[in-house]
């Protein structure tokens, strides 16, 4: 679960990377990379956008206001457990799983059960 966490970061570095990777061409010039003025100027200004975008994204998620939209994964788990009965798979899940609220919310659970 924690490379989610960081996912988001890691796209807004990619977005990031390529816009530098795209304005860096348009100075160097490769050889199969060859612009005219028009052309080199949608370029940079995409460049550009790609760039502030990559930053913009990253720094909105840093301060919280970028956050997921509906329901997540771990929410769906959390109520699954909460409509399980086996109690092999809940201890299994309450002692194994990776997410100390999920196991948290077994372990609950198989109290409810025993009790």
């Amino acid at each position: 679960m924690h490379r989610s966490k960081n996912l988001p970061y890691l796209v807004s570095a990619f977005i990031t990377a390529v816009g530098l990777f795209f304005i860096a061409a348009g100075y160097i010039l490769p050889s199969f990379l060859e612009l005219k003025a028009p052309g080199s100027y949608y370029l940079l200004g995409l460049s550009v956008l790609f760039v502030v975008t990559g930053i913009l994204t990253s720094y909105l998620r840093y301060r919280g206001k970028l956050k997921r939209i509906g329901i997540t994964t771990e929410d769906i788990r959390q109520e699954t457990i909460s409509k399980l009965k086996d109690e092999q798979l809940l201890a299994k899940i309450a002692l194994k799983d990776k997410n100390e609220e999920t196991r948290q919310a077994a372990a609950e659970r198989l109290q409810e059960i025993k009790d």
